[in-house]
C-alpha cells in the first residue's frame, strides 16, 4: 500500500477539480443572469482549462488497483495465507475494502466535478465523446509518460506530442478509447441518478 503522504496528496489532487467544478458553473451561471446576459470567458476560459488539466486526477485513482494486483502477484503466499488463518482473511479483506473505497472516491469525485459544468453547457453527443476521450488520453499521460497536471502549463508541447504520439499507436488507442466509453458509460448512470434524485426531491416538497 502506498504511504498515507501519497494517498492524501492524491485525494487532494482529485478534489481540485471537483471545487474548480463547482465555483465555474456557479460563476457562469452569475453572469448568465446578471447584466452581461453571456460569460465572461476572458475570465472563467483559463480557469476551465485548468479544470480540464486537473480532471484527470480523479480518474487516476482508478488505477490504484495496480499496486493491489502487483501485490497479489509478487506475494501471493500472503494470500494464500488468507484462506487458512481468520486474522490474515480480515486483513485481505480490509486491504479490498480499502483500494475499493480509494477508487470509488475517483469515479465520485470525477462525476460531482462534471455533472455542475454538464448542466451549464448541456454539451451534445459528438462534443461529450471527445471530452471523455480526452479525459481517458489525460489519465494514460499520468500513469506512463508520468506527466503531472502542471507539466500541462509548464511543458505544454512536450505534452502535446506524447499525446498526439500515443494515439498512433493501436494498442493505447484501444486503452484510451476504452476507458473513455467507461467512463461515459458510468457518467451517464449517475446522471440518470441524478435526474432521478431531483425529481424525487420535488415530488417530496410538493406533498
Amino acid at each position: 500500500m502506498q504511504s498515507v503522504q501519497h494517498i492524501a496528496w492524491n485525494i487532494f489532487l482529485a478534489i481540485i477539480p471537483v471545487l474548480l467544478g463547482v465555483f465555474i458553473a456557479h460563476g457562469i451561471r452569475a453572469d448568465r443572469a446578471s447584466v452581461f446576459r453571456k460569460p465572461r470567458w476572458v475570465i472563467w476560459a483559463p480557469v476551465l482549462l485548468l479544470w480540464l488539466v486537473f480532471l484527470p486526477n480523479t480518474v487516476y485513482l482508478l488505477t490504484e488497483w495496480r499496486h493491489f494486483l502487483k501485490d497479489l502477484l509478487t506475494q501471493p503466499d500472503h494470500f494464500r495465507g488468507a484462506m487458512r488463518s481468520g486474522l490474515e482473511l480480515a486483513e485481505f479483506l480490509i486491504m479490498l475494502a480499502w483500494y475499493a473505497g480509494y477508487t470509488g472516491m475517483g469515479l465520485l469525485t470525477f462525476f460531482v466535478a462534471v455533472w455542475p459544468l454538464d448542466r451549464v453547457f448541456k454539451l451534445p453527443f459528438v462534443w461529450r465523446a471527445l471530452f471523455f476521450t480526452a479525459c481517458a488520453l489525460g489519465v494514460y499521460l499520468g500513469l506512463i509518460p508520468r506527466y503531472n497536471s502542471w507539466n500541462v502549463l509548464l511543458e505544454p508541447l512536450s505534452v502535446i506530442h506524447t499525446a498526439i504520439d500515443a494515439l498512433f499507436h493501436a494498442k493505447v488507442l484501444i486503452l484510451v478509447v476504452g476507458l473513455a466509453a467507461l467512463l461515459f458509460a458510468l457518467y451517464t448512470l449517475f446522471d440518470i441518478f441524478m435526474d432521478g434524485l431531483a425529481l424525487r426531491l420535488k415530488a417530496i416538497k410538493a406533498r
